[in-house]
């Protein structure tokens, strides 16, 4: 059947058509891999307190005899800064997050910046809280030193912190016009101030306290730090369902109440070796006729797990919670074994210090 002008004239087409687009993909695979689109890094915000405006001063390099300060540990400190003769200095560290790290970089910023400011290891507020994206701290430093600290993530994955360090000046005049320049600082850089969650209740109090200047975070899941070098997470309790005999009087303590206690124990975890256990722990020597306080430790799999009792003098049910551990592998190979062991010792001493300190804190 013979075809049409047209016709013919719309296969060359095509067929042209068709030899151009696989000449352009040909050309588009040999393209360098520069050609192709860069994802752009996403843009840090701006400092939160502008210095220099702030100051009425341009920052320079601070004088050779001011020495660098070491942050904690992973956190890399960039030059000081001073304005007002040096009797205003701002220093700035950097840290990346670590994904899967015990606590943050952040608990351990707060942990060495608290004292920095004046704030005693055993006061409120000593761990992090892992949702914080920013936080703020003001004190004294020493003398009539002030000193004012933020940290901020400013870009996904990279903590900054800036602390800020004022030495007022001896001349009266100056000492006045510089103290509300520092106050203006110390607004700006207060927004960045986290948002406090529920009051801490007495379970917690005690545990910040035991962490001793140590860093601490606070997570859904748990409150986590480390001890002996091992990752240790508490995690309150519920109340027990039916009344325990366990007599918040030592001298009410009976050997057989412990024996059932441990009975108990064995059958909620029938694959539990323990390490330590169910027994009354010793008085602190500051309180040594402070209340009972009960422990055991056992081992299951690759975990280790203590837990705690406290009974209460109101007759209320006892305060309870659970401090664990992961071993590298389970606890009957040899390096489970050998992990096991620091593991029981740092469980240990944790679950005796949070109770010491509730003995202090509750029971005088």
């Amino acid at each position: 059947m013979a075809t049409s002008p047209r016709s013919r004239r719309m296969r060359v087409l095509a067929s042209s058509t068709g030899h151009a687009a696989l000449l352009a993909a040909l050309f588009a695979s040999q393209l360098p891999a520069s050609a192709a689109p860069v994802k752009q890094r996403t843009k840090a915000q701006s400092d939160t307190v502008d210095f220099a405006k702030l100051a009425q001063h341009r920052p320079r390099k601070c004088a050779p005899d001011v020495a660098a300060v070491a942050g904690p540990a992973g956190w890399k400190e960039a030059a000081p800064q001073c304005v007002w003769q040096g009797r205003l200095q701002m220093r700035r560290w950097q840290a990346n997050a670590v994904q899967g790290a015990c606590v943050s970089r952040a608990a351990g910023w707060l942990a060495w910046q608290r004292p920095r400011v004046g704030v005693a290891p055993v006061s409120p507020g000593a761990a992090w809280h892992s949702g914080w994206k920013s936080h703020y701290l003001a004190g004294p430093a020493e003398g009539e030193i002030q000193r004012i600290a933020t940290v901020e993530m400013r870009e996904p994955g990279v903590w900054t912190a800036t602390e800020w360090t004022w030495s007022p000046s001896p001349r009266p005049a100056t000492r006045a016009w510089q103290e509300g320049r520092w106050r203006l600082i110390a607004q700006v850089a207060s927004t960045v101030r986290a948002a406090e969650g529920a009051p801490a209740g007495p379970l917690r109090q005690a545990w910040e306290k035991n962490l001793k200047g140590r860093p601490g975070e606070i997570a859904p899941d748990g409150w986590r730090w480390s001890s002996e070098g091992k990752c240790l997470r508490m995690a309150p309790m519920a109340p027990a369902s039916v009344p325990l005999p366990l007599p918040h009087a030592r001298e009410d303590a009976r050997l057989e109440q412990r024996a059932a206690m441990q009975i108990q124990l064995a059958r909620r975890y029938p694959g539990a070796t323990f390490l330590m256990p169910f027994r009354l722990l010793d008085a602190p020597a500051a309180a040594p006729r402070s209340g009972a306080k009960y422990a055991a430790i056992w081992t299951e799999r690759t975990n280790v797990t203590g837990q705690l009792w406290i009974p209460q003098k109101s007759g209320e049910p006892a305060v309870r919670a659970q401090v664990s551990t992961s071993l590298p592998a389970r606890y009957d190979t040899p390096s489970g074994l050998a992990a096991s062991s620091g593991a029981l010792r740092a469980i240990e001493g944790e679950l005796s210090g949070i109770a010491d300190t509730w003995s202090a804190d509750h029971e005088r």
